[in-house]
């Protein structure tokens, strides 16, 4: 957190940023037992928050966590943490963890720590959009993978050789067969096709709205299936979308380059599209 404290969401509480408190025998903390979810503001509403209040239940109920608030009052939480943090341009940062354990191992049923933390939100920088993004490729599957869980180990113990290499995003690869990126959903383009996966993937919002509705109703073709990393690497172009990026478009993978090199039509319409969405979202 940097600069004046935003207002926050704890436990039923709205308070400032600098007075959130979590105990240190509370298993998100001791042992990473937890989930969280994170959307951007856009013309002072959340973007999709039923979404992504969807998605936080989904992945609360496969780790054994409870969500202690509906989505009518999650969604009534929001408007009043835009309202109270008017001006500033920010991101939710929804956590459910375990609670207190008196073991630090026991999760206590239904005392769980829920938060709503409000941050600043830096947008990637436009030349990224221009010229495409790069990516380095990691021999990984995440644990529980379809669960957005607070476990982020391996995206950040391979943070420093991702930025050494200047990629912006890490392509996870087993067996010949992609999964995710640490932080994003992932596609290829090959002749006119979008293709994504969700096996071994979180469900993605950005992802989900791509195929469910940007792309069909501009009458582009989606797939949603395994992709091997030698179709990646014979695609006509790639990108990858999150809630905090939108659409990416990918044009370097370790040295391998992508296509043409340059961001391709396909996936530079898709960027339109996903602005244009913005706009009356």
């Amino acid at each position: 957190m940097l600069g004046e404290p935003h207002v926050c969401y704890q436990n039923g509480e709205y308070i400032s940023a600098d007075r959130v408190c979590i105990s240190p025998w509370d298993l998100g903390y001791l042992r990473g037992y937890g989930v969280f979810d994170v959307m951007p503001v856009i013309n002072n509403k959340a973007l999709l928050w039923e979404w992504h209040y969807d998605r936080l239940l989904r992945s609360a109920s496969e780790l054994g966590l409870t969500l202690h608030i509906g989505k009518e009052e999650y969604g009534e939480v929001l408007k009043q943490l835009i309202v109270k943090n008017e001006g500033k341009n920010i991101i939710f940062r929804t956590v459910l963890s375990g609670g207190i354990s008196e073991d630090a191992f026991t999760p206590v049923v239904n005392k769980e720590t829920f938060l709503i933390l409000t941050e600043e939100f830096h947008p990637l920088p436009e030349e990224i959009f221009k010229k495409g993004a790069r990516v380095m490729t990691q021999d990984h599957v995440r644990f529980f993978p379809q669960v957005k869980m607070t476990h982020y180990v391996s995206a950040i113990r391979t943070l420093g050789e991702r930025q050494s290499k200047g990629a912006l995003e890490t392509l996870y690869i087993q067996d010949g067969v992609v999964s995710e990126c640490a932080q994003s959903n992932f596609f290829i383009i090959k002749n006119g096709v979008v293709v994504t996966t969700n096996e071994n993937a979180l469900l993605g919002i950005t992802q989900k709205l791509i195929v469910e509705k940007l792309a069909p109703e501009n009458a582009l073709l989606v797939e949603v299936r395994k992709i091997t990393f030698e179709e990646v690497l014979n695609a006509d172009e790639a990108f990858l979308t999150g809630s905090n990026k939108g659409v990416v478009p990918v044009v370097q993978i370790d040295e391998a380059i992508i296509g043409e090199g340059i961001p391709g039509p396909v996936t530079q319409r898709l960027v339109q599209l996903y602005q244009e969405f913005l706009q009356v979202a």
